[in-house]
C-alpha cells in the first residue's frame, strides 16, 4: 500500500509545470516589457527600439539612451518555472554609432 501511495505522488507532481527554455525566456521577455521599472527608465518622448539578450542580461535602447537589465533567479529546489526578478543599471547615454 505504501509503494503504491509513493508512486500515485511521484505521478501527480506538476511536471506540467515546468517551463521549457523558450518558454522560460518569453516568461522574461514580457515580464520586463511590462514591468514599470522600463517605462521609468526612459523618457514617455522615446521609443524603444532594441532590446537584446545577452547571457542573465537585456539591453534595452532608444534613439538617446540604454539601460542594462540583470535577470536575477531564485534558487529553488521546487519543480516548475525559475522565479526571477530583474535588477536595473542605470541609464547611460547612447547613440546608434555604439552599435
Amino acid at each position: 500500500m505504501r509503494k503504491l501511495l509513493m508512486g500515485l505522488l511521484v505521478l501527480s507532481s506538476p511536471l506540467f509545470a515546468i517551463l521549457s527554455p523558450l518558454d522560460q525566456s518569453v516568461k522574461e521577455f514580457q515580464t520586463l516589457v511590462a514591468s514599470p521599472e522600463l517605462r521609468d527608465s526612459f523618457p514617455t518622448s522615446e521609443t524603444v527600439q532594441d532590446i537584446w539578450r545577452l547571457g542573465n542580461r537585456f539591453i534595452v535602447s532608444s534613439e538617446n539612451r540604454q539601460v542594462t537589465v540583470e535577470v536575477v533567479y531564485s534558487s529553488s529546489k521546487q519543480v516548475g518555472p525559475q522565479e526571477f526578478s530583474f535588477n536595473f543599471l542605470p541609464a547611460k547615454p547612447y547613440t546608434e554609432k555604439q552599435k
